[in-house]
C-alpha cells in the first residue's frame, strides 16, 4: 500500500487545480429557449431565440504568456419567418422574359461589364 506523503497530496491538488481552471476558461451558456412566435408581417418577419450566460469565460495565460479571452458561442438565433394568414410568395423568373443584357447577366454573372454601362 502506497504512503500518502505530503508531496503527493500537494501534487494532485495543483493537478485539480489546473483541470478547474482549464474547465473555468470556458463559457457556460445554458440551452436554448423555444422559439418566440413570428413577429412582423407578410412582407418580412421573424422570430428569436436566445440563451443565457451561466458562467463567463475566465482569462487564461498561453504558452507564450500572453493572457486570452475565449468567446462565449452565440446567445441569440434570428430565423425569417411567415406569419400566420400570409401566403408564401411564389418568386419565378424566367429568362425569356429578361432583356438581352439581363440575359447575358443571368448566364454570366461575371459580365458585369454589359450590365453598367459606365
Amino acid at each position: 500500500m502506497a504512503t500518502v506523503t505530503f508531496r503527493r497530496v500537494v501534487l494532485l491538488f495543483c493537478l485539480l487545480c489546473a483541470l478547474e481552471r482549464t474547465e473555468a476558461a470556458k463559457c457556460v451558456v445554458s440551452k436554448w429557449t423555444e422559439w418566440s412566435k413570428c413577429y412582423g408581417n407578410c412582407d418580412m418577419a421573424q422570430r428569436v431565440r436566445n440563451r443565457d450566460v451561466y458562467r463567463p469565460p475566465f482569462p487564461e495565460r498561453r504558452a507564450n504568456g500572453d493572457i486570452h479571452f475565449r468567446e462565449c458561442p452565440p446567445l441569440y438565433e434570428v430565423v425569417d419567418c411567415l406569419p400566420k394568414g400570409c401566403k408564401k410568395p411564389k418568386v419565378h423568373v424566367s429568362t425569356t422574359t429578361l432583356s438581352p443584357v439581363q440575359r447575358e447577366f443571368n448566364e454570366d454573372p461575371g459580365n458585369l461589364v454589359n450590365f453598367f454601362p459606365f
